[in-house]
């Protein structure tokens, strides 16, 4: 039955109660020569029912303010068992282990991870102190730690532990950190004690392959030949490898924490230094930060650039983005190839050499593929002397260009050519574009272009 019907039905005994007693007063002092029915509901004076109805308004009120607490109570305490449910659920929830003490440091809640960490049951650790729930040591000495709750109260401090150790009553042992303070009610009035503990040992081995991943690329900075720098979101150097102090001249000190354009352009040549190449080099360095994105990023560019000590070098530099919170970082690794620039130099200075001495040799020079005799090059007396143009030779074959006049002294040619390497001096006789002998004493020699054989033939 609802609350409001059972103050109801009171209300009613009760003002039924109050007639009968009211009567039962009258008929035994006032009426005694009347029969109490009588008394009860004929012979009652107009100044008796005013008084009856003055109580029954009374019992009613009464009710009413009773009904009016109930509700307030029954409110309060669905309140306080929601409250206590959240709580509740709340505890378990959490991934830490929860212990909550009252002032004295009696146990007087721990949530199911807390159980797990501890190997307390509920039923068994409330009640309990706290030292006998949580038995911490330090992690290197193995001593134990003792959390005073009286006086941490007393002095209302948080605490923090760090790299603990925490002994189960299995005597497991599980690194956790630790973290409590005081709990307060709305009056800011101290009534207990909140500790948190979690276990980090996965935490501290991710910690730690991140370190050692973290020294061992650092080793790898460290000890490669190729300069690498790394400039953060403002444009400053932050990193600057033993590499880009050969390669530059600019010692680590010197580098980290200067903008990156001032030191491109501290490394521009000479005789490129102005101050709108140097605004350009800010201007398109912070741009790169902002957006991440770059003509110049992600792909491998040849420059030259100045060292420290004025020494011009070529540099194969190679930039990318690396994603921030709060913009980009740029990696900057550069190459010096200075020795491989001079070499390629070398190289085509060498070939222009040949070829001109190729091209302006008196002799018919004829550079041919050993394999199918395919002719890949020949020079201004070939043309001169045998009438073929470089259109008509080049691409085509010496049996195409019908050059034999007899085919077996070819023949002869190709082995020993295969079989010594070279022929010197070989003795033939060779048609002309227009069909007229001419005697050749013909030398050769085998060489090898990109990975295949061919002949260079002069006579």
């Amino acid at each position: 039955m609802k609350t409001i019907y059972k103050i109801f039905a009171v209300v009613i005994v009760l003002c039924i109660t109050s007639w009968l007693l009211d009567s039962f007063f009258d008929n035994l002092f006032f009426y005694p020569t009347q029969s109490f029915v009588n008394v009860l509901f004929f012979n009652v004076s107009v100044f008796e029912i005013y008084n009856r109805i003055i109580t029954f308004s009374l019992i009613i009120s009464f009710g009413f303010v009773f009904y009016r607490v109930i509700r307030k109570r029954d409110k309060f305490l669905i309140n306080l068992k929601e409250s206590n449910n959240n709580l509740s659920v709340t505890l378990r929830s959490i991934a830490e282990g929860i212990i909550i003490t009252d002032v004295n440091g009696i146990v007087v809640n721990i949530n199911p991870n807390g159980e797990d960490l501890t190997d307390y049951k509920y039923s068994e650790a409330i009640g309990r102190k706290l030292k006998e729930i949580l038995r911490i040591q330090n992690e290197f000495t193995k001593l134990d730690i003792e959390i005073d709750i009286t006086e941490e109260i007393k002095n209302n401090r948080q605490i923090n532990y760090a790299n603990i150790i925490l002994v189960s009553r299995e005597g497991k042992e599980t690194l956790v950190s630790v973290a409590g303070s005081c709990i307060k009610d709305e009056k800011n009035i101290i009534s207990g004690y909140i500790i948190s503990f979690r276990d980090i040992n996965k935490e501290k081995k991710a910690i730690n392959l991140l370190y050692e991943s973290e020294h061992m690329m650092r080793a790898i900075i460290s000890h490669t030949s190729d300069s690498i720098h790394l400039i953060d979101e403002d444009g400053r150097i932050i990193e600057w490898n033993k590499g880009a102090e050969n390669i530059f001249g600019i010692k680590k000190a010197e580098a980290i924490g200067k903008f990156n354009w001032d030191l491109l352009y501290l490394l521009t040549e000479q005789g490129k230094r102005n101050i709108d190449k140097k605004e350009e080099y800010k201007n398109r360095t912070l741009e790169a930060l902002e957006k991440g994105e770059a003509d110049w990023l992600n792909k491998n560019i040849t420059k030259s650039v100045q060292t420290f000590s004025g020494i011009k070098i070529w540099v194969e530099q190679y930039c990318f983005p690396i994603p921030r919170k709060d913009g980009f970082w740029i990696a900057y690794i550069n190459r010096d190839i200075t020795d491989r620039i001079k070499a390629e130099e070398s190289l085509k200075l060498s070939e222009e050499k040949f070829f001109k001495a190729f091209s302006m040799s008196p002799d018919v020079v004829i550079i041919t593929r050993l394999s199918d005799g395919q002719i890949l090059n020949i020079n201004d007396a070939f043309t001169k002397i045998l009438g073929f143009t470089r259109d008509e030779s080049i691409g085509s074959t010496t049996l195409g260009l019908n050059l034999w006049v007899n085919h077996e002294d070819r023949i002869s040619w190709v082995r020993k050519l295969k079989n010594y390497g070279k022929v010197d001096e070989f003795e033939a006789e060779m048609f002309d574009k227009d069909k007229n002998i001419i005697n050749a004493s013909i030398s050769a020699r085998i060489i090898e272009i990109a990975g295949e054989q061919w002949i260079v033939s002069y006579s």
